[in-house]
């Protein structure tokens, strides 16, 4: 009995392994290519050799001892700790020396020229027309300027030509963000008797006007004063026909008025002009620069160069950034 049970229990042993066998034969696939062709890739290990692997990775830290370089592509994670990732161990490309890595709105890093920061890093002052060509990086400028004063009236002669009114000053501008205009050229004085005195020229803005000049004999007006010049001094208390002095004084500075010419012309105005005003531009963006001439001087009567006005002084234009 006990042997007939022994054998039974055999019998069912070799059963169940020769099913076990036969199921691993069906399960087998036999490989598609001769060899080596068809291996499956190194995972990666700790080989000397450049690894690549296709997929996503995930690892509780990471440390590069000679420089992990990522290509094209997304860097991604909840977290990066500072000083995990050593100087000069992370390689990013499409940079250039000086360049900062910044981040838009949706999160993508690019590569960008740092921002100014605070104060003025720079600075350009024109005196004659040009071009401004914003710096990389800076997004926000400082301009003063000042037009061009006004020219000064003429001084008159008894029975002589007409002498003639001072010219406007001209207008600054900083391309079409920013512009500030010239003096008004004074009035030129009468010819005949009575004399009449000449006009002041109109106030520019910040810049005062030019006080009239007054009867034949006496002097011109006055400049108009700009808050970056004085206006000029007339000279001159006699009537030119006899003897008066030199012509008028011109304006000093930048956009201030010339005195008016002895006998009685007006004096020139001064321009406008601002201090600091804040900008905003984009980088490398250009600018055309224009500067204000000075107001030219009323001639005097019959062309006596001693009774011309003063011309007005130039503006300019100063760029902070």
């Amino acid at each position: 009995m006990q042997a007939k049970l022994f054998n039974a229990i055999k019998v069912t042993a070799l059963a169940f392994a020769l099913a076990l066998g036969v199921s691993y034969v069906y399960a087998w696939t036999g490989p598609t290519q001769s060899p080596p062709g068809g291996n499956v890739a190194t995972p990666i290990n700790v080989s000397g050799v450049a690894q690549v692997k296709a997929g996503a990775l995930t690892v509780g830290s990471l440390n590069a001892g000679s420089g992990a370089i990522f290509t094209t592509g997304n860097i991604s994670g909840w977290n990066v700790v500072t000083n995990s990732l050593t100087t000069n161990a992370l390689q990013i490309p499409g940079t250039t020396a000086g360049k900062v890595l910044t981040s838009d709105a949706s999160g993508n890093a690019t590569w960008q020229a740092p921002a100014s920061v605070g104060g003025s890093h720079g600075k350009q002052r024109f005196t004659s027309n040009g071009m401004f060509t914003v710096p990389a990086g800076v997004t926000t400028i400082w301009v003063s300027m000042s037009g061009g004063g006004g020219g000064g009236g003429g001084g008159s002669v008894a029975g002589g030509t007409s002498p003639g009114q001072g010219g406007s000053g001209g207008i600054s501008s900083f391309g079409t963000l920013l512009s500030t205009s010239g003096g008004v050229g004074g009035r030129a004085a009468g010819n005949s008797l009575p004399w009449n005195a000449g006009s002041a020229g109109g106030s520019g803005g910040a810049g005062g006007g030019g006080s009239s000049g007054y009867f034949a004999g006496a002097i011109g007006g006055a400049g108009g004063g700009s808050i970056f010049g004085a206006g000029g001094s007339p000279t001159g208390g006699v009537h030119v026909s006899i003897g008066g002095s030199a012509a008028a004084g011109a304006g000093s500075g930048f956009g201030a008025g010339g005195a008016g010419g002895p006998s009685a012309g007006g004096g020139g105005g001064g321009a406008h002009a601002v201090i600091s005003q804040q900008i905003t531009v984009v980088p490398f963006a250009t600018h055309a620069i224009t500067v204000g001439l000075g107001g030219t001087a009323g001639f005097g009567s019959d062309g006596q160069t001693n009774a011309f006005g003063g011309t007005g002084s130039p503006g300019f234009v100063l760029v902070e950034w």
